[in-house]
């Protein structure tokens, strides 16, 4: 499946959720505290050749985001409220993992198919 990666809206929710319109009219809904723990940079992952998630197993809820930063025209990275903001959230990741129903079914049949 090829998704449209190119966000028209970002707007932060009572900084809790972070929603982001893609160009395709897709929209997107991410918790704060999930993103926290999917966070794609090295010391979450527990070095390089970890897994995302692989070392975040300590954050506990409630995480805030207080605001972003534009990396490029490719991705994002957050200012949490834990105080960590090293995570480079590219925009194929963000809509690879959104976690609305479509989406999820269609990762599921994606998976079935393999």
């Amino acid at each position: 499946m090829i998704l449209n990666t190119d966000p028209k809206k970002l707007e932060i929710i009572e900084e809790k959720k972070v929603k982001l319109i893609w160009k395709d009219d897709h929209e997107s809904v991410y918790d704060a505290f999930r993103l926290r723990i999917l966070c794609p940079c090295a010391e979450c992952r527990g070095g390089h050749g970890g897994k995302i998630g692989d070392n975040t197993y300590h954050i506990k809820p409630p995480i805030t985001i207080s605001g972003y930063d534009k990396v490029g025209r490719y991705a994002l990275m957050f200012d949490f409220s834990d105080f960590h903001k090293h995570g480079i959230y590219a925009f194929d990741f963000l809509r690879e993992i959104c976690p609305c129903e479509v989406c999820k079914e269609d990762a599921i049949n994606n998976f079935k198919k393999e």
